[in-house]
């Protein structure tokens, strides 16, 4: 019983955190993998944030092949968001799926945004106990999340940490006791599930450092903005007791997983102060576009005097019909701008372009019209700072279109404007936008780096350059390789993920 190869993941702890932990003496059993495993640090495809990254692993393409963004993604027919639901939405393989037909058997508990497709030689178990769980809890089999929940229990965060701000001693106690008590369950599965069972892959996610770092990291950081010394004198530190508790869980799991089984560890992306200027995206993009002073259209005029006069409850019933009878799409207001942002994570804001043949009512012409605007655009971003200090505000502005070359790139945002972080900005300002306040993010205090770390045996390491980070979709190789126990077989699986 046991496993050939485990892969366990830590979302949300940084190297930083981890080092300091080991340092402390705090977290042996990471202490021990950090010594006879190699490390290699792997950085986040640029734009993108802890979601793909671990849809990415999964799937062994950067987002343009598997079309996973965020968790809200634009709809170009309607000019809308919808809820983004692997099972639904993603046609990309995950790894593991060619293992299955293989033959080989597979457990997968909780990968964060993976594939969620059939599997056959195995089971796995999906929005269980994960970060701001998307959808109930399921499984394939599909009969076994009830079992799971009725030996293990639900979880306490259902449906996430982004409803419960860590405000008082209070909070912090509830949060940290949960995370304590979701980490001992998963443990607790997977050491049954191993002892239980012989697996050729074995692989479990715990995600409680990336709930409670994104509401307490201020509780955490005493170099945070938002750091109070009284409270966190009165609440500790909420990260440590999840550090220990997450040692403690990969004690047992590797334990129970057997001395021959080839162990990979992978930590990240983890937090660091929030600072965001995302919530002024809009107003930013709508002065670029139509200019700071310039005056609404007279259509404009008449849609606000109609939702003025008419109430809400008539405007909601009468919406449908009007959409039906003009061909409306259901946001006709972005329909009408040359770009606009779609909702995307804190550290960089995202523009999608209304791109006539792939938008419903695009009004940018591809090619060299997409291009100028583009340059154009980025010019404009790139000439934003800070209203108080002078200094830039944007760090760099990412053109998918350059970066990202697979079957669903259009998928994704046009550009991604990477804010600087290293400081709070409370006003921005630049000759084209006026001065614009930046509002307030509520409940989270604390956002995401983009770079983790990857513990595995230094031979799997070796096929990439020394000192040099690797991508997501690279780890995809090292465990499939541990897999098979050879890279030429791993080789042969790579076409099979598409």
């Amino acid at each position: 019983m046991g496993a050939k190869t485990l892969f366990l993941g830590i979302d949300g702890q940084s190297a930083s955190l981890i080092d300091g932990k080991i340092a402390a003496g705090a977290a042996p059993a990471l202490a021990e993998i950090d010594s006879r495993l190699a490390r290699i640090e792997v950085e986040n495809d640029p734009g993108f944030g802890d979601g793909p990254y671990w849809t990415s692993v999964s799937t062994g393409c950067d987002p343009s092949g598997h079309g996973d963004y965020y968790i809200l993604q634009f709809d170009p027919k309607t000019y809308d968001h919808y809820w983004y639901d692997e099972m639904k939405h993603m046609s990309a393989p995950a790894f593991w799926e060619a293992l299955d037909a293989e033959g080989k058997r597979v457990a997968i508990i909780d990968w964060p945004h993976c594939p969620f497709h059939p599997i056959r030689n195995g089971v796995h178990i999906d929005n269980w106990l994960q970060h701001d769980t998307p959808s109930p809890a399921r499984s394939f089999p599909e009969s076994l999340i009830r079992d799971v929940i009725a030996r293990y229990g639900d979880d306490p965060y259902r449906p996430g940490m982004h409803i419960h701000p860590i405000e008082t001693a209070e909070d912090a106690k509830w949060a940290v006791e949960a995370a304590c008590d979701r980490i001992d369950a998963k443990a607790r599965l997977c050491v049954d599930q191993l002892r239980s069972g012989e697996w050729d892959l074995f692989a479990a996610i715990f995600s409680e450092a990336h709930d409670v770092g994104h509401n307490g990291f201020h509780l955490h950081d005493r170099n945070h903005p938002g750091f109070d010394a009284a409270l966190a004198e009165a609440a500790g530190d909420p990260m440590h007791p999840i550090c220990v508790a997450t040692d403690r869980a990969v004690r047992q799991i590797i334990e129970a997983a057997g001395p021959d089984c080839e162990v990979i560890v992978m930590a990240g992306l983890g937090l660091m102060p929030l600072v965001t200027a995302n919530g002024a995206l809009d107003v930013i993009t709508r002065r670029l576009d139509l200019g700071y002073s310039a005056e609404e259209a007279p259509i404009e005029k008449a849609r606000a005097a109609y939702r003025a006069k008419i109430p809400l409850s008539i405007r909601s019933a009468l919406s449908p019909i009007k959409r039906f009878l003009l061909g409306e799409p259901k946001n006709p207001e972005l329909a009408r701008r040359r770009f606009f942002p779609v909702l995307h994570v804190d550290h960089a804001g995202a523009i999608r372009f209304n791109v006539k043949g792939r938008e419903r009512n695009g009004v940018v012409a591809p090619g060299a019209g997409y291009d100028a605007l583009a340059d154009e655009l980025i010019r404009d971003l790139m000439e934003i700072r800070d209203a108080d200090t002078g200094e830039p505000v944007v760090e760099e502005v990412v053109k998918t279109q350059e970066h990202y070359k697979g079957p669903e790139g259009h998928l994704l945002p046009d550009l991604f404007v990477m804010w600087r972080r290293d400081r709070p900005v409370h006003r921005i300002t630049s000759p084209k936008i006026g001065v614009i306040e930046i509002p307030d993010r509520e409940v989270r205090t604390g956002d995401h780096v983009q770079v983790g770390d990857l513990w595995a045996n230094k031979e799997r390491l070796a096929r990439f350059a020394p000192g040099r980070k690797i991508r997501p979709a690279d780890v995809t190789k090292v465990i499939l390789a541990s897999t098979s126990r050879s890279e030429a077989k791993e080789e042969a699986l790579i076409p099979a993920l598409g």
